[in-house]
């Protein structure tokens, strides 16, 4: 039985493009009240008018995950909030020592930081609702449980974000907030083709046992199913969605 959202809230953070975009053409799909929160309001706005043109519901607001009080203003604007999907990244590809401290200190900010601010905040609406909810995070199949070679900040940022969710989940599940994280692989988004060049991409691309990178849809189904009432009994797991990247030894 495919999961229905009809009458629920659903955030979604960097639904501007990439996955994030995914999930808040699905969550539409399947009945849901979407919003998208992201610092690219123009690309958001596109998201919207696709949701829209086939009829169903969206609104986009300019949002940067890393302000704070923006955010808890952001949160406190809703009634109710069902569902709070953390799909905001960004990634760099560098080793410790070309790792600026500036680019350190942004990516933390927006990966881990931000998902932090984020959660903070919309578990405080869901609790004051008193009706449950449930969050998905962003984990990454580099990041989840092991590294990889010059991504130090990025994975640093990711198994952060790997841990926060477990602990957020130990926390909050006695209020009926289920907190869980997806950790894609290599996906073809416009992200991971902005900081590789065409022969790093095939290179990397023949490493994973399927021999091609994921579609945004693949991580964004898996979300959508965590966030319904199916997932239910899911609690404080990071699922893979990495076409067997993290299954293979070398």
């Amino acid at each position: 039985m495919k999961p229905t959202y009809s009458g629920k809230t659903i955030v979604i953070i960097g639904g501007a493009s990439g996955i994030g975009r995914e999930c808040a053409l699905l969550f539409a799909q399947h009945g849901g009240n979407v919003f998208i929160a992201d610092w690219n309001i123009v690309e958001a706005e596109k998201t919207v008018e696709a949701i829209q043109k086939d009829g169903f519901k969206a609104k986009a607001e300019k949002l940067d995950i890393t302000d704070s009080k923006n955010v808890e203003r952001y949160f406190n604007s809703f009634i109710t909030i069902d569902i709070l999907v953390n799909a905001a990244s960004v990634l760099v590809l560098k080793d410790a020592i070309e790792t600026t401290i500036e680019e350190w200190l942004r990516l933390i900010s927006i990966n881990l930081t931000g998902t932090f601010i984020a959660c903070k905040y919309a578990i405080t609406a869901m609790k004051k609702a008193n009706k449950g909810g449930s969050i998905i995070n962003f984990s990454s199949s580099t990041g989840n449980y092991d590294a990889a070679p010059n991504s130090v900040a990025y994975v640093s940022s990711k198994g952060g974000v790997t841990l926060l969710t477990k602990a957020l989940a130990s926390d909050y599940a006695k209020y009926g907030i289920r907190i869980n994280a997806v950790a894609p692989g290599p996906t073809d988004t416009a992200m991971i083709r902005e900081c590789m060049s065409d022969s790093e991409l095939e290179r990397l691309q023949s490493t994973l046992p399927t021999r091609k990178f994921g579609h945004p849809r693949d991580v964004a189904n898996v979300v959508l199913f965590l966030a319904s009432e199916e997932a239910s009994f899911i609690n404080g797991a990071i699922i893979a969605v990495d076409g067997g990247q993290t299954a293979k030894i070398s």
